[in-house]
C-alpha cells in the first residue's frame, strides 16, 4: 500500500515517495540482494588473488555498501572515495594514506607512495594464507588518467589487490586505448545495468513488506537509475509514518484509559 499525507498515492506532501507498511518494523541492517553477492564475490577474489576488479554502473545498486560489507568482514581493506577536488595526484595519495591509516606525510609524492606501498606490502599473508590487502576506490570516474595510473603503479608494486567502482561512463572509460595496462590487469568485471526484480524482492523481504500492490510500487521506484536506493529511502519513510502512527494511537488510548 502506499500513502502521503492527505490519501494513498504513494508519495509525502514532500513528493518523496513511501512505501506504507502495516506496521513499524525495525530498520533491517545490510540486505543481501544478488547485486551485493555478485559485488561481494568480485572483492573477496580481487584480494585473494591480488588482481584488479573494475566495478561499474548505474548508481543505487549498492557497490559502496558492499565495499563497507567486505571491509567489515576481512583485515587490511582499504576504502578510499573519490571527488572532484581529489583529481590530483596529492589529493589522491593523501587519501589513499587516511583509508591506510597512515599519518600525513608532507613532501613529495614519491614519499606519500613509498608510505603506501610498505603498508600494502606488509598486508600480504604468508604462504599458508596468501590473502594480502585490497585498496578500494570508490566513485573512481573523478579521477583521471594520471591518477589512475598511479593507482596501477600501487598495485603493480605492493601485489595487493585494487577495487575501482565507477558509474557507466567509467566502466567505458577505462576500455579506450590509452587505459591499455590498466585494463590488461582486469581480472574481474562487474556491470550493474539496473536494479533487478531479484534485488527488489530482497529488500521488500528485509523489510516484510508483501502484496501485489507495494510490490508493484516498489518495481516501478527502483526501476530508473538509483532506483534501489530510492525504493530503500521510501520503505525507511513508510516505517517513520508506521511508527509515528502507533506512537498516536498508543497515545490515545492512554488518554482513553484515563479519561
Amino acid at each position: 500500500m502506499e500513502k502521503n499525507g492527505k490519501g494513498a498515492s504513494g508519495a509525502t506532501e514532500t513528493g518523496a515517495s513511501v512505501i506504507e507498511l502495516p506496521d513499524s518494523p525495525a530498520k533491517p541492517g545490510y540486505v543481501d540482494t544478488p547485486a551485493s553477492e555478485r559485488i561481494l564475490a568480485a572483492l573477496e577474489c580481487t584480494q585473494r588473488y591480488g588482481e584488479i576488479a573494475v566495478i561499474h554502473g548505474g548508481t543505487g545498486v549498492g557497490k559502496t555498501m558492499a565495499a563497507e560489507r567486505h571491509g567489515s568482514e576481512f583485515e587490511n581493506v582499504w576504502i578510499a572515495a573519490m571527488s572532484q577536488a581529489k583529481n590530483k595526484l596529492h589529493s589522491l595519495l593523501r587519501e589513499v594514506m587516511f583509508a591506510c591509516g597512515l599519518p600525513d606525510v608532507h613532501g613529495s609524492a614519491y614519499r606519500m607512495e613509498r608510505a603506501i606501498v610498505e603498508r600494502m606490502r606488509q598486508s600480504r599473508g604468508w604462504e599458508g594464507d596468501p590473502l594480502g590487502g585490497l585498496l578500494v576506490i570508490d566513485e573512481a570516474q573523478h579521477l583521471d588518467h594520471p591518477q589512475l595510473e598511479e593507482l596501477r603503479a600501487l598495485h603493480d608494486e605492493s601485489g595487493c589487490g585494487l577495487a575501482l567502482l565507477g558509474n557507466d561512463a567509467f566502466g567505458a572509460r577505462i576500455q579506450l586505448p590509452e587505459f591499455a595496462a590498466l585494463a590488461s590487469r582486469v581480472g574481474a568485471r562487474v556491470h550493474f545495468e539496473a536494479a533487478t526484480v531479484a534485488d527488489v524482492d530482497a529488500l521488500l523481504d528485509a523489510w516484510g513488506v508483501g502484496g501485489a500492490k507495494a510490490r508493484g510500487r516498489a518495481l516501478a521506484l527502483a526501476a530508473p537509475p538509483g532506483g534501489l536506493r530510492k525504493l530503500a529511502k521510501a520503505l525507511e519513510r513508510g516505517a517513520f509514518a508506521a511508527a509515528k502512527a502507533e506512537g498516536s494511537r498508543s497515545v490515545r488510548g492512554a488518554q482513553g484509559g484515563s479519561a
